[in-house]
């Protein structure tokens, strides 16, 4: 090509609109302002993926009447630490129940039977009896018959010592056992606290870089 065709070439390629200068929303500055901002996002998004999920506590039951009925299994309830003469409040129920038969039945969730106010004290032992009022606690079975475990007295909390079902009268408990399953403190995991810190450390690099460019 032609000497002077060159020179004319890079001079029309220098005057084209846009040619030669850098557009400010892809200067140099600008780039690491948005990656800083995304990575600000992107390390809140881990700390918010990687919360600690909310603590419930585990208390493992059982009554029998001598040797039957008999059933036991687990109750749930708010909070991570047992407090003994404490109300509580069941919010989940897992367990068998094996009735006057010898049949075992498998309990599916809590029950309204007898007007159950579901809720229980617990008197500190890991020994202690099941605690209740005398509205009692009550479970659905499998087979959709609905059983109650109460105190008989009418007044306050005390030890179960009676059962009724949909199907048969009030019969007599022999005995009965709680005890709480400790749940471990709810602590922040190690993610969110490496994103924070990582965001921290990214920031004031990318502030620097931001500096030294402009």
């Amino acid at each position: 090509m032609p000497a002077s065709l060159s020179v004319i070439r890079k001079q029309l390629i220098s005057s084209a609109p846009g040619c030669g200068e850098v557009s400010p929303k892809f200067s140099r500055p600008h780039r690491l302002k948005r990656l800083m901002a995304h990575g600000a996002v992107s390390a809140a998004l881990m700390a918010t993926w990687a919360a600690a999920p909310a603590q419930a506590l585990t208390w493992n039951w059982s009554f029998d009447g001598g040797p039957l009925p008999s059933a036991q299994g687990t109750f749930t309830t708010a909070g991570s630490t047992a407090q003994a003469n404490t109300l509580e409040t069941i919010t989940g129920i897992t367990g068998t129940y094996t009735d006057l038969g010898g049949i075992s039945r498998t309990i599916t969730g809590l029950g309204t039977l007898g007007g159950a106010s579901n809720e229980f004290q617990w008197d500190g032992s890991n020994a202690s009896p099941i605690l209740t009022d005398d509205e009692g606690i009550s479970f659905i079975l499998d087979t959709l018959e609905e059983v109650n475990i109460y105190y008989a007295s009418p007044v306050g909390f005390g030890n179960v010592n009676r059962f009724a079902t949909t199907s048969t009268s009030p019969n007599s408990v022999s005995s009965s056992l709680l005890s709480p399953v400790q749940a471990p403190s709810s602590v922040p995991g190690p993610l969110p606290l490496f994103g924070a810190a990582a965001a921290f450390g990214w920031s004031r690099q990318l502030r620097r870089r931001i500096k030294t460019a402009a």
